[in-house]
């Protein structure tokens, strides 16, 4: 018989106690809208994750900046307007028992088609094989203001009442576009060696920490291995992993790739991973089928919007 009792006991990040180890990640509701604000439906569907008994809750991929939006209806951060509804989503989270991070993140040069009028940016100025549009490569001085900006959503987070907030460094996204010995090819302090390919995120992690207080939690999420040839592999992700602790980071959030996975990956991949086994009936857990025909797609087979499953009603219809 399995004992699955030390998954049950509290555990810290930072100072922040969290009354299990079950993490909800981070993965796209598709319950916001084109104002980029979260609906009522956002709001029962984390508040459903929490009544599930899950210790913390890590939000979809929250926008620091217009110019880095992925998604015509992804949440934004970037404004103070957002922080309202933000406040009610916490709020929600706090009353059925869980904690509640913010996941702050800039798409780069993986930009959303028709999500801006502005211009992407990225590490450099070489565009994604996927996604063939125009990147302008940030000077020193434009990373400065990047900087701000996710220090500025930082700050907002708190004021809503977050429990902490984590770094999006994975999956392609514009600070994994610095971290990766692939794509990153400046000639600056930002580019180069692993140490100055981690800077910005070090520097992000100090600026929060500085502003929000040190007792605020802080954790990266990044990629251990990036899954094609020539970007970051594990050796990469365990030294950057040691340079975000020693800037200050509560916790590292290990992903792997993309952030979608094809088809044809080998099922269960992760599944050695991941379990829900309180009282050792695993034979009653639904595991993913892989059909991925609502959990991804906004506009697909099905009428109206937000995620849904084939499996699981609470995940929204």
């Amino acid at each position: 018989m399995y004992n699955f009792s030390r998954l049950f006991e509290p555990c810290h990040i930072g100072q922040l106690e969290i009354k299990n180890r079950f993490v909800v990640p981070a993965m796209d509701s598709h319950y916001t809208d084109e104002e980029h604000f979260f609906t009522e439906q956002a709001l029962n569907y984390y508040g459903e994750r929490a009544k599930g008994g899950f210790g913390l809750i890590t939000t979809e991929f929250m926008c620091v900046s217009e110019e880095g939006l992925a998604e015509k209806t992804q949440a934004g951060i970037y404004d103070d307007c957002f922080i309202p509804m933000l406040t009610k989503l916490v709020d929600r989270v706090h009353q059925n028992g869980s904690k509640i991070f913010a996941q702050l993140q800039h798409s780069g040069r993986l930009q959303g088609l028709d999500t801006t009028s502005l211009m992407a940016v990225g590490a450099s100025s070489i565009p994604d094989k996927n996604k063939l549009i125009k990147v302008h490569e940030l000077t020193t001085d434009e990373i400065q203001v990047i900087i701000q900006k996710i220090v500025d959503a930082a700050c907002r987070a708190q004021k809503a009442g977050f429990d902490g907030v984590e770094i999006h460094g994975a999956h392609g996204y514009l600070l994994a576009q610095f971290l990766s010995k692939g794509v990153n090819k400046r000639v600056d302090q930002y580019g180069g060696n692993i140490t100055n390919r981690a800077r910005i995120i070090c520097e992000i992690i100090e600026a929060i920490k500085k502003e929000c207080g040190n007792d605020f939690p802080v954790t990266v999420r990044t990629s251990g291995d990036e899954g094609y040839y020539g970007g970051n592999d594990i050796e990469d992700a365990v030294a950057q992993a040691k340079l975000f602790e020693l800037a200050g980071a509560d916790a590292i959030h290990i992903s792997h790739g993309t952030a979608i996975h094809p088809y044809y990956t080998k099922a269960g991949f992760n599944i050695e991973n991941a379990r829900k086994v309180k009282e050792g009936r695993l034979d009653e857990i639904f595991t993913c089928t892989g059909c991925m025909q609502r959990c991804l797609y906004t506009h697909m087979f099905e009428e109206g919007f937000g995620t849904s499953c084939m499996i699981n009603p609470f995940s929204g219809k």
